[in-house]
């Protein structure tokens, strides 16, 4: 059995929480995985809500590209869900489970990009639907990017309805909440390998070893021992907060860390939302 602790560079149990970015300064420059999120007011109190899980080679410049191009004035691509209507436990659940809904279709399905809570999407067919407008009345071209459809002239203000104004205030009310209330975790690939190698019967302990010997995250932009296991520890993340109704966005493979395998949450456990309706156990382990 293998324990991974979750850490945070960023100060635990503050609320209310504005995000500095000074933070992203201190984070490590290191392989591993990260989950990230924003922090939701719930009964008074900011708590963090995890929205991704992901992996790089460099978890310093990873999370800093997700808050620059989530935030305000990034030019992100990827969709956009309301968060700014969250004000309950309940609020949250509706949006993981459209989250979910999401993941489990592909392309311009209509029950895809027709998910009331999604405000934006990276196709004009998705503008067209979600305003009732005519098919080619968004000029929105795929690859554009946020700013394109709220910059002052763009996308939707050339559409020019109540429902399109409407649109891009939704929008840059979501990219301002990741910019004042973002909030994240990670565990480095050093500290994976380290517990891997504790137990010289664990199935990746020969990637341990193989990564522990020669520091290989890809090897020839095909995956190497270091990218192996960081994808497998995000999957099975993903998995472990599913467990307790925490649904995160990611692309992930089918594959699997032992079932004896867990994480400890502790670090940032009173920080996170509850969503089991009964107090976490302490410490959180999953």
């Amino acid at each position: 059995m293998a324990n991974y602790s979750l850490t945070t560079n960023l100060p635990i149990g503050v609320s209310p929480w504005l995000f500095d970015a000074k933070y992203l300064k201190t984070l490590p420059k290191a392989p591993g995985v990260y989950v990230y999120g924003i922090k939701v007011n719930i009964n008074g109190t900011d708590k963090f809500m995890p929205l991704y899980v992901g992996i790089r080679n460099d978890i310093k410049s990873r999370l800093t590209y997700h808050y620059k191009q989530n935030g305000i004035s990034g030019n992100g691509k990827k969709e956009l869900f309301d968060l700014t209507s969250i004000r309950s436990i309940a609020d949250i659940r509706k949006i993981y489970k459209d989250m979910s809904d999401y993941d489990s279709k592909s392309g311009l399905n209509p029950l895809r990009i027709g998910i009331s809570s999604l405000v934006w999407f990276n196709n004009p067919v998705y503008f067209d639907s979600k305003l009732k407008q005519p098919e080619g009345t968004s000029k929105y071209r795929s690859g554009e990017g946020h700013q394109s459809s709220i910059k002052n002239g763009g996308d939707l203000d050339l559409i020019d309805t109540n429902n399109s104004a409407n649109l891009k205030s939704h929008i840059q009310g979501v990219k301002n909440l990741y910019t004042d209330k973002f909030y994240y975790a990670f565990i480095t690939l050093d500290s994976i390998v380290a517990e891997i190698l504790k137990d010289s019967n664990h199935p990746q302990f020969e990637d341990a070893v193989n990564y522990n010997k020669n520091k290989k995250y890809t090897i020839n932009r095909k995956n190497g021992p270091g990218k192996d296991l960081c994808e497998l520890i995000e999957n099975t993340l993903k998995n472990r907060l599913s467990s307790i109704g925490i649904n995160t966005s990611a692309k992930s493979t089918e594959k699997m860390l032992p079932i004896d395998d867990v994480f400890d949450l502790s670090c940032i456990q009173n920080d996170l939302i509850n969503l089991t309706g009964k107090p976490f156990i302490n410490p959180l382990i999953l």
